[in-house]
């Protein structure tokens, strides 16, 4: 027990009624005593008191709280007094924990409190211990005790407001369950051609389907599903920075629970993906409720680095991760214009595995579009091949000079006529390959063709050489 401030003022305020009888009238010296002897009987009863009160606590801590959120540990205090007593309730805790204002209460036998912590950063903490300070009746004495706890508390991103900023701006949409079907909406995806009615957007009319029906159609789109979106958290020193209380990071974890709650109620499918200098965390595509606890158990680690971030290794590992197109997204801060560059220039030039080419694997991309990202000798040879085909001759390649009259060889005319059909459009190689189905398809249905019909010259004209 410890004496109060009430206790020390009446104590010096005592000792200058004391010089009173020695400098006024000796006769003051009774109500000095009397005085003195109250100022003994309010701490003799505050001791007397506080000695039997005994005070104890049960407490409740919660095992998690969100980031930016007040932990609140309710007590059960219990104090063995008929007289009420002023407590005064602290908490003593770890980082990254923070402790609250006091708390005062008015305490007789029972009484239920709630001490508030502040938890401004994420991680994990310990509640050590609540301390408490009785106040006597007459406040003269104080009894101070330290109730020791050492309860474990993680400090999570925060899903509640999540879920009430989901609430704010998706609430109304309506999200499919466990059955398959056709939401119709604003998506990207046909669905159907309907018949316009008035107040429909001008925009989605289909103007030739309209010509070809003789009556106005509009177009009627459905939302995409099994999309890929990739979430790019960066942890490096900038994003350590405060704004509101909250780091730049918890922001940027609050977004992407946001953008990923709404996309898996949509059914696409979330990764994501953090670095600083090197990476730090990756979570790989998936889809369903299951998803969700992941992710956030994946960004629950996230803390920011002391280091500068490499924006160029950290998109690198990233595309090195990525086989099919998606859509990544990315939080952090850029401090200068150069870096923003260099991360754009590098989430533009995806890097590509290099391939082996084969002459099958030369007919192959040439079918697909795709044959100019060949190189090498079989690369060229099909080159110049297709420039043969296009009507002139391929770099490195003989040209063949056309017949003339000088030769003694007659020319046909079907052939020459083709050749002019022919020669003046260069056909690109998907061109070429849409020719070849239409050629084949003409084969195949007209079998008795002979070599001087005009079509099949046209054919032979148009149809690329085979590789061999």
């Amino acid at each position: 027990m410890i004496p109060s401030h009430r206790l020390l003022w009446i104590a010096f305020a005592g000792l200058a009624v004391t010089a009173l009888p020695v400098a006024i009238d000796p006769a003051l010296w009774p109500l000095v005593a009397g005085l003195w002897a109250v100022l003994l009987g309010g701490m003799l009863l505050d001791a007397v008191v506080l000695l039997r009160a005994r005070p104890s606590l049960e407490t409740d801590v919660p095992a998690a709280v969100g980031v930016g959120d007040d932990l609140d540990v309710f007590v059960r205090f219990r104090v063995k007094s008929a007289l009420p007593l002023h407590a005064t309730l602290r908490s003593e805790v770890d980082a990254p924990l923070e402790p609250r204002a006091d708390v005062d209460v008015r305490a007789r036998a029972t009484t239920e409190l709630v001490v508030p912590v502040a938890a401004p950063r994420r991680g994990g903490a310990r509640l050590r211990a609540l301390w408490t300070r009785l106040d006597g009746p007459m406040r003269f004495l104080r009894r101070i005790d330290r109730h020791a706890l050492d309860e474990e508390v993680a400090i999570v991103p925060n899903a509640e407001r999540v879920r009430e900023l989901a609430l704010a701006h998706f609430g109304a949409q309506r999200y499919g369950g466990v059955h398959v079907v056709k939401r119709r909406g604003d998506g990207g995806e046909l669905d159907s051609l309907e018949a316009y009615e008035p107040g429909m957007d001008l925009r989605t009319v289909d103007w030739k389907a309209s010509a070809r029906h003789q009556a106005p159609l509009v177009r009627r789109f459905r939302l995409e599903q099994n999309q890929r979106i990739v979430l790019c958290v960066d942890t490096g020193r900038l994003m350590g920075d405060p704004i509101d209380g909250l780091e730049r990071l918890d922001h940027a974890i609050h977004a992407s629970l946001l953008l990923c709650q709404v996309a898996l109620k949509a059914g696409d499918l979330v990764a994501v993906h953090a670095y600083s200098d090197t990476p730090r965390a990756w979570a790989p595509l998936a889809g369903g409720v299951r998803q969700m606890a992941r992710i956030r158990r994946t960004l629950a680690t996230l803390a920011t680095e002391p280091t500068e971030t490499n924006h160029v290794l950290g998109v690198h590992v990233l595309l090195q991760k990525l086989k099919r197109r998606s859509l990544v997204v990315v939080f952090t801060e850029l401090a200068d214009s150069t870096t923003a560059e260099l991360m754009v220039e590098h989430l533009g030039h995806p890097p590509r595995s290099p391939r082996q080419t084969t002459p099958r694997g030369l007919r192959r991309a040439r079918r697909s579009g795709r044959a100019g990202r060949h190189r090498g000798a079989a690369g060229r040879r099909g080159g110049a091949r297709e420039h043969r085909h296009r009507g002139r001759p391929a770099r490195g390649s003989r040209a063949r000079a056309p017949p003339s009259a000088a030769d003694g060889r007659r020319r046909d005319p079907r052939a020459a006529r083709s050749r002019r059909v022919a020669a003046p459009r260069a056909l690109r190689p998907h061109q070429a390959s849409r020719v070849d189905r239409m050629s084949r398809i003409h084969t195949a249905t007209r079998r008795s063709t002979c070599s001087t019909c005009s079509t099949c010259s046209t054919k032979r004209a148009f149809e690329p050489r085979r590789a061999r």
